[in-house]
């Protein structure tokens, strides 16, 4: 089973100040997955902006998403391979 758009996956990411394990969204496309040994993801923080910009979303129900603290989508965008069907990084 492999991933779908809006997923939660969790891996040694890069972002804008330093690499760490964190989570992340998947944002690609269904057709895009199926086709594509990686996905396009989108960082997650619960570092939240104070105000929010216009391009960032703070989640509304991230228990449902298996996220412990209040979490905020961040437009920093990457790609990354995958082990497909287990929801996390390699590594």
């Amino acid at each position: 089973m492999g991933l779908k758009p809006g997923d939660v996956v969790v891996g040694v990411l890069v972002g804008a100040h330093e690499t760490k394990v964190r989570p992340a969204i998947v944002i690609a496309s269904a057709t895009y997955l199926a086709e594509r040994p990686d996905a396009v993801v989108g960082i997650l923080t619960t570092k939240l902006p104070k105000p929010p910009g216009t391009t960032d979303h703070v989640l509304v129900d991230r228990r449902s998403a298996g996220l412990r603290a209040e979490s905020c989508f961040r437009a920093y965008v990457l790609t990354a391979p995958l082990k497909w069907g287990t929801g996390k990084w390699p590594g």
